[in-house]
């Protein structure tokens, strides 16, 4: 199959493109600058099947079977400002505009689009969507990847929790600011491990009863202190934090304080088994 990937040299990218690379796939890698995916790749991939077909958003697109798009900043990187907010949704609706424009040349075919998004989009506490600003982020993309369907003829929305794994940003920053302890109600917030993230995605393209949109997360969420924990060990206390002080000032704090103890029902009900069902599982391999 011809699979592309964009926004490949992410943590999820790297992780299903070593996946994906195997004799029977040709894999095309679109990131904006070719020197720097190659750069990822070259030191990560077996010399014993083909080099994948490193792309920038200059070249064609290939009449791909399946489009993974994974593009996009994360969210929690900087603080979310205004502006901010309305470049990270501009950005990904960019790519989608430029998927549209390079595929449409092609003849129709069976193509798969699946497109990032996140557990972010459904309100507190509530499988409903959300409308704070993560939550419409989300769903603004998620509109616009499914009105791509005059050139995919499937389309699933991958609404991800966090994604865990050795080496995973999350623990990454957790690692770099002091213990913490959140005080008050506690909330739960989706996660999955990086094996099921991409155990789940390769389920998904080969079940085509799935879509419009799936939840990646495991069948049971962890609490906010459950994820703090995962930090490496450290000498100092931990620093108590109210609850409620995540309402105000950095809109980051949306990440942490919304209740996400969504179920994965569509892979659960396909068949999907999990590796890793609750984070104390996960815990004793990393």
């Amino acid at each position: 199959m011809n699979i592309l990937i964009i926004g490949a040299s992410g943590y999820l990218g790297r992780a299903l493109t070593l996946k994906l690379h195997t004799k029977d796939n040709t894999l095309y890698l679109l990131g904006r600058d070719k020197n720097k995916t190659y750069e990822v790749f070259k030191r990560i991939l077996s010399s014993f099947v083909p080099f994948p077909k490193i792309l920038d958003y200059k070249d064609e697109l290939p009449d791909a079977d399946i489009v993974i798009n994974l593009a996009g900043e994360s969210i929690a990187a900087k603080i979310l400002t205004k502006k901010r907010i309305k470049t990270l949704e501009s950005s990904r609706l960019d790519v989608l505009a430029h998927i549209e424009n390079k595929l449409k040349k092609y003849s129709c075919k069976s193509r798969i689009l699946l497109q990032a998004s996140a557990l972010g989009i459904y309100e507190d506490n509530s499988s409903n969507i959300g409308n704070d600003e993560l939550a419409l982020i989300c769903k603004t993309v998620e509109d616009k990847a499914l009105s791509l369907n005059n050139i995919f003829s499937r389309i699933v929305a991958l609404r991800l929790g966090i994604i865990l794994g050795k080496e995973s940003p999350f623990i990454q920053k957790i690692n770099k600011i002091p213990p913490i302890k959140f005080i008050g109600k506690e909330k739960h917030i989706g996660w999955i491990s990086i094996e099921d993230t991409v155990n789940a995605i390769i389920f998904i393209i080969n079940n085509n009863k799935i879509t419009e949109n799936c939840n990646l997360t495991a069948p049971y969420a962890a609490s906010r202190n459950e994820l703090m924990n995962l930090r490496s060990a450290s000498i100092l206390p931990a620093l108590p934090i109210l609850s409620w002080c995540l309402n105000f000032g950095d809109k980051r704090g949306l990440l942490l304080n919304k209740e996400q103890s969504v179920t994965p029902n569509t892979l659960l009900d396909h068949g999907f088994i999990f590796t890793f069902k609750t984070l104390s599982e996960l815990k004793k391999h990393l």
